[in-house]
């Protein structure tokens, strides 16, 4: 049966459909304090009925009347990655779940381990009622607004269970047809052409991707592709990328960020420039390596907790690896008054370490904005930074061919590459800068910026070193 006609799943939806992307906005600080609280209570008598929550909170003396409001939460404990993979499938729902009815999703293995979880339609379709509200706060339409997704839509991956789970159903009331979803990796002339037949108002996509349709932009192809906003999510913006994307579709490109486990948009970047956190809908927390919290302002592992939803819950999840930099409520000059993160600085497995102790996440080790701003050149159409082992560096980059024989020399910018990448790191660090064709990825995964084949292990204890 379509869940849009199913009372026990239609009419929750369309509450949500006309409550959710207005809240922030409509309630005032105390109310949306009530409503946090309520939706907090409830996540957790749903989690105590959940096989592997219910027994780590029983070993702490927990049950649910204990806990009245989100300040609570210091009474719970950490649920780890390895704990859900441990307890898939039956101890990660409640008892008596009919996993029949619900969608398996699994994370995109990028930490080393895939985990498997379920979601169903009505916590897949707040997914849908976050995005109405990043939508609406760029000045666009969820069914009138064309919006191009360039995104993985593969089996069990979150995109696709949202396309399966909800918007397949959508489409049978003719709705979302001003949706068009398209596969990243396709040939990018290929992409160009079908954006260029559907002149898209907003584009969803990954940096690399759009660093690709950016390079046939400025080349003239495109003509029809005008878009509002370009909307950025899965990997961290690299500023040079920004600047190059934005000058080529002269229009603002924002940040997303969210996960599969998360189930949606965790924040969003407004026009401001602010990383909104989806605070009606997620409590984030960041914590050192000892799990305590940090003050505002310093960096630390984003825990999250999901005030949604049923199949699998995510309450003080430690499992995401980001590093995050947590801001208190603010008003914006947006006018959205929420905690807000300043930034992402990446994953575990895109941290540089050094010999000498040094660390960097991928955004902090990403110097090429300043080099090539510096220089006045846009000739590297795409760059990767690849740390082989912890005493090598290699940084590769591909070159505009129509703009080779133009001032500065690809030599130069490859010597000032190396040069300033050497100073960086220092003498313990070679630095190879070589130029290629292109860069490859693995298949079903754009490429990201940084990589490290360092050991994760030697990673982590260096992230555990953190304060």
């Amino acid at each position: 049966m379509n869940p849009f006609l199913n009372p026990f799943t239609g009419f929750p939806f369309l509450r949500d459909f006309l409550t959710d992307p207005a809240r922030l906005r409509r309630l005032s600080q105390r109310k949306l304090d009530e409503y946090r609280n309520k939706a907090f209570r409830k996540a957790v008598v749903y989690a105590w009925n959940v096989p592997v929550y219910r027994e780590k909170y029983r070993n702490q003396g927990i049950t649910p009347d204990m806990i009245f409001e989100v300040e609570d939460i210091q009474r719970l404990p950490f649920i780890t990655k390895k704990e859900l993979l441990d307890n898939f499938p039956d101890n990660v729902v409640p008892l008596g779940y009919d996993k029949r009815k619900a969608q398996m999703i699994c994370t995109s293995g990028s930490s080393g381990k895939i985990l498997t979880f379920y979601s169903d339609f009505l916590t897949i379709s707040k997914a849908v009622t976050i995005s109405i509200r990043e939508l609406q706060a760029y000045g666009l339409h969820w069914n009138t607004s064309r919006i191009a997704h360039i995104i993985n839509f593969n089996p069990y991956q979150v995109n696709e269970a949202i396309n399966q789970g909800f918007v397949s159903h959508a489409r049978t009331f003719s709705l979302l047809q001003n949706h068009l979803q398209l596969n990243p990796f396709q040939p990018i002339p290929e992409l160009m052409k079908q954006l260029d037949d559907f002149k898209p108002d907003a584009i969803v996509s990954y940096p690399v991707t759009f660093q690709h349709l950016a390079y046939l932009k400025m080349k003239g192809n495109g003509t029809h592709v005008k878009p509002r906003i370009l909307f950025v999510g899965g990997y961290v913006l690299d500023p040079y990328i920004r600047d190059y994307v934005e000058q080529a579709f002269g229009c603002k490109m924002v940040n997303v960020y969210g996960s599969a486990e998360s189930g949606g948009d965790i924040s969003f970047e407004c026009l401001k420039g602010t990383w909104h956190i989806n605070h009606d809908f997620y409590h984030i927390e960041s914590v050192n390596k000892d799990l305590e919290a940090v003050e505002p302002g310093k960096k630390g592992r984003i825990i999250v907790t999901r005030l949604f939803g049923r199949g699998t819950p995510m309450i003080r999840y430690t499992g995401m690896d980001d590093l995050i930099t947590l801001e208190p409520v603010h008003e914006c000059e947006c006018g959205l008054c929420t905690p807000s993160i300043k930034g992402v600085e990446g994953r575990i497995d895109s941290t540089i370490v050094l010999p000498d102790g040094r660390m960097y996440p991928s955004a902090s080790f990403s110097i090429m904005s300043t080099i090539l701003n510096d220089l006045k050149t846009n000739k590297v159409r795409q760059f990767q930074i690849v740390q082989k082992q912890l005493n090598e560096i290699e940084i590769s980059l591909v070159f505009d061919d129509e703009q080779r024989n133009t001032a500065p020399s690809v030599d130069r910018i490859i010597e000032t590459v190396e040069a300033a990448y050497v100073k960086m790191v220092g003498p313990l660090v070679k630095i190879i800068v070589k130029e290629k064709k292109e860069i490859t990825s693995e298949e079903g995964k754009p490429s990201p910026f940084v990589v490290s084949y360092v050991p994760r292990d030697k990673i982590q204890e260096m992230l555990d070193q953190l304060d």
